[in-house]
């Protein structure tokens, strides 16, 4: 980590949860940075600074740092980390007497983002396309940048598509135009053209793509299971887990690409550190990218999922608010949508049926039930139709660059500060010990 001695580096998306496991990381592993610069929307810098406090260093996360450092970690932050308003979606970043910033920045990285597969259209397009290109625009006016480390996301490239297809869909930015061209949802979509952008205006800065898979809790650092909020499958998890469905969809063998948390940041950190010295960007755009999944090396199938996710709420079922356990059953495999309607069909739809009847007779006893139910199935389809390019994956993503960036952290004996080999994961004991008790504590 010698290499972020005495850098400024400007995070963006500073309250993410890669983000807040990259500050961190940083501030355990390499307290000799200059100055840690956070962009967080806010309207001004108290308020950056609330949401700082509140959201990223009272959280449970920073346990680790502040027993390292004792008293002095109130200094370390004080000393090192600058909580600054802003927002990529406006020129500049949205920040004010942005002069000093210019002149003192070593390194951005862009972990801003919304993630919502079924955002609004023009709220996506905002922050992860047009805030890329303004990330780029300021990073362009600053007079030291070494290098840009931008998060997408390794379902960057449309399913089956060409490339004169993909320009094609580009030139027409609708949703539906984007989704018939094979993009999943607008968060894929919307990533993929900021990248484009990226890559297109950047000119001779060093812009570095990180391209994570299905993000998922802590495997070690700072410890195991950290998580926040109920990402991708965790949303699986959560209606496995209170009863509210037992199913999981997909092919026995579709390929569900996890990757930890800490070693998706280990991997920006192995990144920055590998290319910091090449003064001259002698990589070219395609050595630039790192994949950073597990479906090459590791892979873990919705079918195991399913096992795990079985075995361990059948010896720690979830409670109800009454206190009632709730008994989970070995959960279906539907291997298509047409699968799921038939299921929802058996499952659901009578048991509606009779509700909507007893509620008629008895002067709409049963009307919240009756909306429960239907909230359910609607919630059920629309899960099941976000997730399906997820759970119906076969491939595996080309990881080459990142193997070599793996190598490279061995030869220079880095892999005990960044571990990025989802080759040691044992899934099992994993998913089991360590993601779903931490989908549980966090999320839940």
């Amino acid at each position: 980590m010698e290499f972020l001695v005495g850098k400024s580096i400007l995070i963006t998306g500073a309250t993410g949860f890669l983000a807040k496991v990259l500050v961190e990381k940083i501030l355990r592993t390499q307290p000799d940075i200059k100055k840690l610069y956070l962009l967080i929307r806010a309207n001004d810098s108290l308020s950056a600074i609330k949401r700082f406090n509140t959201e990223v260093m009272d959280t449970e996360l920073f346990r680790v740092v502040k027993e390292q450092y004792g008293e002095k970690f109130k200094a370390l932050v004080e000393d090192k980390v600058f909580p600054v308003a802003g927002d990529i979606s406006f020129k500049d970043l949205g920040i004010e007497n942005v002069e000093q910033l210019l002149g003192e920045l070593d390194i951005i990285i862009n972990s801003a983002a919304t993630t919502v597969f079924d955002e609004r259209y023009d709220v996506a397009m905002s922050i992860n396309t047009m805030g890329a290109t303004n990330v780029l625009n300021f990073a362009k006016k600053c007079h030291n940048l070494k290098m840009i480390v931008h998060v997408s996301t390794a379902y960057f490239r449309a399913q089956n598509a060409t490339e004169k297809q993909i320009r094609v869909a580009m030139k027409i930015l609708g949703i539906q135009r984007a989704k018939l061209h094979g993009w999943p949802n607008t968060y894929s979509f919307t990533k993929a053209m900021g990248e484009m952008l990226l890559l297109k205006f950047k000119q001779n800065l060093c812009v570095i793509m990180l391209r994570p898979t299905i993000i998922t809790s802590t495997y070690k650092e700072p410890f195991p299971g950290w998580i926040e909020g109920a990402r991708t499958m965790d949303i699986f998890v959560l209606m496995y887990g209170k009863g509210r469905s037992n199913f999981m969809m997909g092919d026995p063998d579709s390929k569900l690409d996890a990757i930890p948390g800490d070693m998706v940041v280990s991997s920006i950190l192995a990144a920055i550190m590998h290319h910091g010295n090449d003064s001259h960007n002698t990589y070219n755009d395609e050595e630039l990218i790192y994949h950073v999944g597990s479906s090459s090396t590791n892979p873990l199938t919705i079918l195991e999922l399913g096992n795990y996710l079985y075995r361990y709420f059948t010896d720690n079922p979830w409670s109800t608010k009454s206190g009632s356990l709730i008994k989970v059953g070995k959960p279906m495999l539907l291997t298509s949508l047409n699968e799921l309607q038939r299921y929802i069909s058996f499952r659901y739809l009578p048991l509606l049926k009779v509700l909507k009847l007893l509620n008629a007779i008895l002067f709409q006893y049963f009307d919240e039930k009756c909306a429960t139910v239907e909230k359910n199935i609607s919630f059920v389809i629309r899960i099941a139709e976000l997730y399906k390019p997820y759970l119906f994956f076969h491939g595996s993503f080309d990881d080459t660059n990142t193997k070599r960036l793996r190598v490279a952290t061995t030869q220079t004996r880095m892999t005990h500060i960044v571990n990025c080999d989802p080759s040691c994961i044992h899934w099992e004991d994993y998913f089991i010990n360590t993601h779903i008790p931490g989908v549980v504590k966090y999320a839940f």
